[in-house]
């Protein structure tokens, strides 16, 4: 396609001939004849290939591959299988590999194997948007009219439906936030905002969130109920939420506490004074003074 674009804008813009052209690009006079009469190049002709050995048995291995969409899958003949009974029943030479080519050839064509297909899109943020519009008119009393909606907020927020697991927490686009303890192994409604994660028990609010940008993330701290910490937030979340009283309660009962009356276990003992008795007897007395003592 592009090659007759170069052609034909050669032959326009540089006056260049049939030969010129066939020369600098390297193609048959004949192509450039093709490129300057039809911009939109021809289909290309698949040949027939005759297929000498397995082709008297094309009809019969399309007829069982037919039938096998009316029987159970696990009773539908594998390539394999249709080798074998044209070995064994029909007597023909044809290799395995071959009958595999075949049968998947036939396949494609009856749609036995037809499959459901999906093709990834990739958005990039503010790169582009989707709108739908319509109208429609009505007939009320004779009249024609034209109806418009009211005018008016309404939540865009995703409603899901999330269960609270072991830890008291619902998963949320693979991010863990947490709820009362009281709603565990129930099943919570959950409104997915921009910004927020709001779970609700019969339309009234029980747990609130800041959404996480991240994936695999886990707020266990005080979800917050109309600003105010749940009654059922973690151990930690309540002691993370009183820590500044709870250190100055703390630091005058530490200032009256009495000294330890021994040493710590983590000093060095103290070396302990000799004996007197064997401070002030003589060497040659010392073999008796240590019978004494021990």
């Amino acid at each position: 396609m592009e090659q007759y674009e170069f052609i034909r804008r050669d032959a326009r813009d540089e006056g260049l001939s049939i030969r010129a052209l066939a020369k600098k690009y390297k193609v048959h006079r004949r192509t450039v004849r093709q490129a300057l009469a039809d911009p939109t190049p021809p289909v290309r002709k698949t040949p027939v290939r005759v297929v000498p050995v397995l082709g008297p048995y094309t009809a019969l291995v399309r007829g069982w591959l037919v039938a096998d969409k009316e029987v159970p899958r696990k009773q539908r003949h594998t390539a394999r299988r249709v080798w074998q009974r044209l070995v064994e029943e029909e007597h023909a030479e044809g290799s395995e590999s071959s009958v595999q080519a075949l049968v998947a050839q036939l396949r494609y064509e009856i749609d036995v194997k037809q499959g459901e297909v999906c093709v990834p899109q990739t958005h990039p943020p503010a790169e582009e948007a989707e709108v739908d519009f319509g109208e429609f008119t009505a007939r009320i009393g004779g009249v024609m009219i034209r109806p418009l909606p009211e005018a008016g907020s309404f939540d865009v927020a995703a409603q899901l439906s999330c269960r609270v697991d072991g830890k008291s927490r619902i998963c949320v686009r693979q991010s863990y936030y947490s709820v009362p303890a009281r709603y565990a192994g129930r099943r919570l409604q959950v409104r997915l905002g921009a910004y927020t994660i709001t779970a609700l028990v019969e339309g009234k609010v029980v747990a609130e969130h800041v959404r996480s940008v991240h994936k695999y993330t886990e707020d266990t701290g005080s979800h917050t109920q109309h600003g105010r910490p749940c009654p059922g937030a973690t151990v930690a979340a309540r002691t993370s939420t009183t820590s500044s009283s709870w250190i100055t309660t703390w630091r005058p009962w530490a200032a009256n506490l009495a000294p330890c009356p021994g040493p710590p276990r983590w000093s060095r003992p103290r070396p302990r004074a000799p004996s007197p008795c064997l401070a002030s007897a003589s060497v040659s007395h010392l073999p008796v003074l240590i019978r004494q003592h021990s």
